[in-house]
């Protein structure tokens, strides 16, 4: 889910949520997004205005999810007046276990789902997105017969994330080439490479 919002307005995400296996037992939590990874770490403090409206339901707070059934969740974000601008990147995990009463052939099962949460809390709508290319690198021996393969690595140097759209254009009097980039949200502060083959 991917949110740009004012501070003092709401918006609802729907989630459904399906059991095919045995009875189990959900607990959704909530915790920080890098990019490359999450911190499930217990000192995290979450937000207050990203909520369930589902009363029995609530960040830690365990359900019961029968088999064969499904429930419908509600998300709200919400942030309030003077709230900070800036990007909020969480993810919302939801961890199935066993229920302890139910019978079954496997012991001690535990999955989890993900839903990434990019949220940028802006009161003008103009976040500043800029971006540096830290490295570009083709091979010095280029293969007319062959595709050739680029090495771009791209910084964000902007206030928000992107996503990477494009191409990039080569002319020289040898050849000339053009490399897709490949699709990818790219946090704010965060590098990442973009690995391209000539198109």
């Amino acid at each position: 889910l991917e949110v740009m919002i004012r501070p003092g307005r709401s918006v609802i995400q729907k989630y459904s949520l399906v059991n095919n296996g045995e009875a189990a037992i959900i607990t959704p939590r909530l915790v920080p997004y890098a990019g490359e990874g999450f911190d499930t770490s217990t000192e995290f403090q979450k937000e207050s205005w990203i909520s369930f409206l589902n009363s029995d339901v609530s960040f830690g707070k365990s359900f019961f999810l029968e088999k064969g059934t499904e429930r419908q969740l509600s998300l709200r974000i919400n942030p309030a007046e003077g709230t900070p601008e800036q990007d909020y990147y969480r993810l919302i995990l939801f961890t199935s276990t066993e229920h302890p009463g139910i019978e079954t052939t496997h012991s001690g099962i535990s999955q989890s789902i993900a839903s990434i949460l990019l949220i940028n809390v802006t009161a003008s709508g103009l976040a500043r997105k800029e971006a540096q290319i830290t490295q570009f690198k083709l091979p010095q021996i280029i293969d007319s017969f062959e595709p050739v393969a680029g090495n771009i690595e791209v910084k964000n140097m902007g206030d928000t994330y992107f996503r990477t759209i494009g191409e990039i254009s080569l002319t020289g009097p040898m050849t000339q080439a053009k490399f897709q980039l490949l699709p990818k949200v790219i946090l704010k502060d965060e590098t990442k490479k973009l690995l391209s083959e000539m198109s």
